[in-house]
């Protein structure tokens, strides 16, 4: 009798652990199955950023060539004759114009030719913002080209380094703090304020060159 109850008991224990185990058996194969999932899903994503690799290759080798075209654009200008007495006059018109209506982008073009021409120190835009995410080459190229095609600025270019040679009369009357003032006041509601730090990162930068 006593056996008999002993066995009932052993078998109850055992019903119960091999349940325990089952069911934690149950639990290792459903996570096994989820990072299984997971690591297909992983290696799915992964596969589809690998594919992309090429295409964004393409488009960062096609943005350098269009900024060599631009900087290359800027610095082969033709030699042009001296300005006339009314063409000075226009000229002067133009610069107040680009002044008053200069956005942030021009400001910052403007203090940079400032500071060049007051240190007589050459730059390099592909080096001087090669990191900028505002002022970028490509940008600071087309604005420094129109001052120069404008007869704003005189410059001479030494392969890829620009040395601005002269300025135009109501650009010198400009001082760094009127600008700092002007852009300040330029940004608008399309400025995030992390879009503003950029800026003013950018604006020390050309500073700290030419100190």
């Amino acid at each position: 009798m006593i056996l008999a109850i002993l066995a009932i008991a052993y078998a109850v224990y055992s019903n119960a652990s091999l349940s325990q185990n089952l069911t934690a058996l149950d639990n290792a194969s459903r996570d096994v199955s989820t990072t299984g999932k997971d690591i297909s899903e992983a290696a799915k994503d992964l596969s589809q950023k690998i594919e992309a690799i090429p295409t964004k290759l393409e488009s960062v080798e096609t943005r350098i060539a269009e900024t060599n075209v631009l900087v290359r654009q800027f610095s082969e200008k033709p030699n042009l004759p001296t300005p006339t007495p009314d063409e000075r006059k226009a000229i002067s018109e133009v610069a107040d114009l680009f002044i008053n209506r200069a956005g942030t982008g021009a400001l910052l073009a403007i203090n940079l030719c400032l500071f060049a021409y007051e240190t007589r120190k050459p730059f390099d835009i592909r080096v001087l913002l090669s990191e900028s995410s505002f002022f970028t080459v490509d940008y600071a190229a087309g604005i420094l080209g129109t001052m120069d095609a404008a007869g704003l600025i005189s410059t001479n270019i030494n392969r890829t380094e620009v040395s601005v040679t002269d300025l135009n009369e109501n650009l010198k009357e400009l001082s760094h703090s009127v600008i700092k003032e002007r852009i300040d006041s330029s940004f608008n509601e399309y400025f995030s304020k992390s879009l503003q730090e950029n800026v003013y990162v950018e604006l020390s930068k050309i500073e700290d060159y030419f100190k």
